[in-house]
């Protein structure tokens, strides 16, 4: 039996995946894809298509002559020590390659958190897998010289999200055309517990091409999974890290309205307190966690554990000096008290989730999502606790819930604007309302007052269409979506730069770190926002100028001989004085990470003899020193020059 990891969420290959009965499959696809062979085919196809400005041919040829530099960027995006602010250079180059494959390509979209989507429904799949395309080339190549695929064995495909079934049926496709006994098998264990998987089973076309389905999640039973640990090591500095549930419920509440995973997750068990059976489990999991002598983290993937039982898994850690750091969620509670907060900090506790949802008692009643009522003082009473205990809180909430009106939606964003700007490192997951299979809103919509309209609901696992029958002033689903969109956008930008294209950005920013898991590892070993946070740098100091920087690569350009280079990151331009031009795009060009920010200043100029007796006067000698400074100072500040590790 052999494993292949299906081509889904960019990212770093696993140590886990590092096996001769393993292929990660998925690490292939996006080295392929981002190799500098096929994104220059890519570029030189799209250029003789649309013919752009040649402005634009040599940003494509600066895109290309950088990407070994952004490979080894990413690399550190992806390792402990982390670059934070980094990721969003790569991962607005990464962003610009695959829109110019999506611009080019009709029938299929490439993103980075998801893979690939097949633009059609899944029924039109056949017609279009014997076709020659990007993503058949890289199956094929694989196929025609890896040993890993030959006859007479079984796979088994594992996937994470339902827009995979394309690449599924492509790789099944040419699977059984090479090979005459085979037997494959979808592995449904690890997607998305969000989704409904379950007619996956009896798809006639997925059927045609796949044998089994493993770890199905039905509509009428319940899944539930082993507390085993499974043990991860991300990146190259050896930083250990451990995931797992402490409990075989995924939620000692159980009862919110609009969730599925209720109706699959469900356990005799109900962990509303340090029960004996909960001891027992947090006990175990201590001994297993002392096994590892690497460990650096440990993230709980159970909904919600409740904070009696962390606070006794919290002093079992102090209590054998344990020294790691750890991700939780819970509900809100009276138990959150900053003296509580302490001893779940001083235990490692670094990242700690609360289900938020609303700030209206109306909306949360329909959701039954609590158990009393907590004033928004009393809610931002225990986000406070967080932060000055030095924990780092995350909430959850939802916009759009059937009969909100905008006033409702409107209180939620002011308070969750209101953490945002007075804790040190507090975040958020701005959901829009999906109706989902198995949630009681779908099984019930008539005590909600709401009608499903999907011609499509049978087939699919979220987001269903329905009609909101409330009375009230409510925002469209557009408007909803841009909502949640500036709300994310947040997260990494002032609100002063919010335009209509870094609200996109921001948005598809954070759907990539959610989904790669960065964003995670982030709270964990950060104090405070490393996107929000800015040097307060003003000059060049002796202290600054003695350090080791890097620096990401610049795009320089001209028009009618006035010189700009352009801040990837933020989509800006900025001007280049014409007075120091010469010397600035040699120092971007000629840059040198291995000697100081002051000899890479010195080099320039000594290259154009700015420290020399010259014939110019004194006085535009210093004038042009002083503007490059102010150059330096700038990149410094947005983070296109940065502190290397030397100096760490």
């Amino acid at each position: 039996m052999k494993k292949v990891i299906m081509p889904s969420t960019f990212g770093k290959q696993k140590n886990d995946t590092k096996s001769a009965n393993t292929l990660d499959l998925n690490s292939t696809f996006w080295e392929y894809f981002f190799c500098r062979e096929n994104v220059r085919t890519l570029f030189d196809e799209y250029i003789s298509t649309y013919n752009p400005a040649n402005e634009f041919k040599n940003y494509l040829d600066f895109i290309i002559a950088n990407l070994g530099t952004t490979s080894t960027i990413t690399k550190d995006v992806f390792s402990a020590p982390f670059e934070e602010k980094r990721s969003l250079y790569c991962f607005k180059v990464y962003f610009f390659i695959l829109s110019i494959f999506n611009k080019m390509s009709k029938d299929y979209r490439i993103t980075l958190p998801y893979g690939v989507f097949f633009k059609h429904p899944i029924e039109d799949i056949e017609r279009f897998i014997a076709n020659k395309n990007i993503i058949s080339d890289i199956f094929d190549k694989v196929l025609s010289s890896n040993s890993f695929f030959e006859d007479n064995n079984k796979y088994i495909l594992k996937i994470h999200w339902e827009n995979e079934s394309y690449a599924v049926l492509l790789l099944a496709y040419m699977m059984r055309k090479r090979f005459d006994n085979i037997e494959i098998s979808v592995d449904l264990g690890d997607v998305n517990e969000q989704a409904d998987f379950s007619f996956w089973k009896t798809h006639p076309l997925l059927n045609k091409y796949i044998d089994n389905f493993e770890n199905v999640y039905y509509d009428d039973g319940s899944q539930n999974k082993s507390n085993d640990s499974t043990r991860i090591v991300v990146g190259s500095n050896s930083y250990g890290k451990l995931v797992t549930r402490l409990f075989d419920t995924k939620c000692y509440w159980a009862k919110c309205s609009f969730c599925s995973i209720n109706s699959r997750f469900i356990s005799e068990k109900k962990i509303e307190d340090l029960s004996e059976y909960a001891v027992q489990n947090v006990n175990k999991l201590i001994a297993n966690i002392k096994e590892f002598k690497d460990l650096s983290s440990l993230t709980f993937t159970d909904e919600a554990i409740e904070v009696s039982v962390l606070i006794y898994f919290a002093e079992q850690l102090l209590r054998h000096k344990i020294d790691i750091r750890w991700s939780v969620r819970s509900r809100f509670s009276d138990k959150f008290t900053i003296d509580n907060c302490r001893v779940l900090a001083k235990s490692g506790a670094r990242f700690l989730g609360f289900g938020l949802e609303s700030v209206n008692q109306r909306i949360l009643k329909l959701m039954t999502k609590r158990e009393r009522e907590y004033s928004k003082g009393e809610l931002s009473n225990i986000f406070e606790n967080c932060d000055k205990a030095g924990i780092n809180a995350h909430a959850y909430f939802m916009i759009g819930f059937p009969s909100e009106t905008k006033q409702e939606t409107d209180d939620t964003l002011e308070f969750i604007d209101y953490q945002l700007k007075n804790r040190k490192y507090f975040t958020y997951s701005a959901n829009v309302f999906y109706l989902m299979k198995g949630s009681d809103i779908h099984k019930h919509p008539e005590k909600y007052n709401i009608k499903i309209d999907d011609k499509y609901e049978n087939e699919k696992l979220s987001d269903i269409n329905f009609i909101d029958n409330n009375p009230g002033e409510k925002y469209t689903r557009d408007e909803l979506a841009y909502l949640s969109r500036k709300a994310y956008s947040k997260l990494f930008f002032k609100e002063k730069d919010l335009d209509y294209s870094t609200i996109q950005t921001g948005y598809n920013f954070w759907d990539f770190l959610d989904r790669t898991g960065l964003f995670y590892e982030y709270k964990l070993v950060n104090s405070c926002n490393p996107y929000l946070s800015e040097s307060d740098i003003n000059s060049l100091s002796d202290g600054i100028l003695d350090q080791y920087f890097k620096l990401l690569p610049l795009f320089v350009s001209s028009c009618n001989s006035k010189y700009e280079y352009y801040n990837i990151q933020n989509e800006r331009r900025i001007s280049i004085n014409e007075n120091i031009k010469d010397i600035f795009i040699f120092f971007v060009t000629n840059f040198r990470p291995d000697v100081t920010l002051r000899e890479n200043i010195n080099i320039c100029f000594n290259k154009f003899h700015i420290n020399e007796d010259t014939r110019e006067p004194m006085e535009k000698t210093i004038n042009k020193k002083v503007l490059f400074e102010k150059y330096i100072v700038k990149l410094i500040k947005d983070s296109h020059l940065y502190s290397s590790a030397k100096n760490k």
